[in-house]
């Protein structure tokens, strides 16, 4: 047990020039191996303890109009302590800041480093984590599903989507599982799995397709139907087209995207009467 204070032994070191104090009350280490010769000095066994206990200070210390800022340094010492958390309460708060950080990290489309933060939340959450967090759940599934197929970890993306689709309490919640497995498919060059997986969405949704199958939509009906598109717009000015309103109903833009998602599967078909 130490007989002196932190605070007393600070400027010596900053004297020394081992740390530099770079605002009241917050220092940095002065060189990256400076800060690896003492965390060597901490016994093997102590330091996930250790890095649990500097993360919690940071915490508590941190005001909730600062946090953002210093959500980085926060995580960087609470994850290697992960595993020592057991307060269900504790678990949560640490999933959140995870999902804080990685938001922040999509934004500057750090995709590698989003995925960690989002995985690291997810690992917090206990087995029944759909019944007792739903949201949180859902968002850090959504996020970390997103992520990985960014980074095209589709495995782990799969296995999120299908932990997602399995506990959803409704259609809308699955909505961005959907996509990200139509898109695994067209990365991987599966189109034609990626139209069914498409199809499949739209009949659930109430909007089949001509037929219940693409493989049964002929030449003829998408000319009959683009006849029909160029009979509503034919004596509309340009003016006109761009004087709509704006679509704003979630469902039809929903229905749009999986459309959009086949026709950009469709060029890679073999069928002749598609694309």
């Amino acid at each position: 047990k130490s007989d002196y204070n932190l605070e007393s032994v600070l400027p010596a070191v900053c004297q020394i020039g081992y740390i530099h104090e770079v605002s009241p009350g917050k220092f940095m280490w002065a060189h990256d191996q400076v800060m690896q010769a003492a965390h060597r000095l901490i016994p093997a066994n102590m330091r996930e303890q250790f890095h649990l206990l500097a993360g919690t200070r940071l915490l508590m210390n941190t005001p909730e109009s600062e946090l953002e800022g210093a959500i980085f340094d926060i995580l960087g010492h609470m994850n290697r302590g992960i595993r020592l958390i057991q307060a269900p309460d504790q678990k949560y708060e640490i999933a959140r800041l995870n999902l804080m950080a990685g938001k922040s990290c999509t934004q500057t489309s750090s995709f590698h480093s989003a995925a960690g933060y989002f995985t690291n939340g997810i690992a917090l959450l206990p087995s029944d984590c759909f019944e007792t967090e739903y949201k949180l759940s859902l968002e850090l599934h959504d996020l970390a599903q997103n992520a990985l197929l960014m980074t095209g970890d589709f495995a782990r993306m799969n296995s999120l989507a299908s932990r997602v689709l399995s506990n959803t309490k409704c259609f809308h919640d699955k909505i961005n599982s959907y996509r990200n497995l139509v898109g695994q498919l067209i990365c991987t060059g599966k189109p034609e799995e990626a139209v069914s997986k498409c199809a499949s969405v739209l009949d659930e949704m109430g909007e089949p397709l001509p037929g219940g199958d693409y493989r049964s939509i002929t030449q003829g009906q998408c000319f009959r139907e683009y006849i029909a598109l160029v009979a509503k717009v034919a004596f509309k000015s340009e003016q006109d087209i761009l004087s709509i309103p704006r679509m704003t109903d979630t469902r039809q833009l929903t229905v749009l995207d999986f459309l959009q998602s086949i026709m950009s599967s469709t060029a890679n078909l073999s069928n002749p009467m598609i694309g």
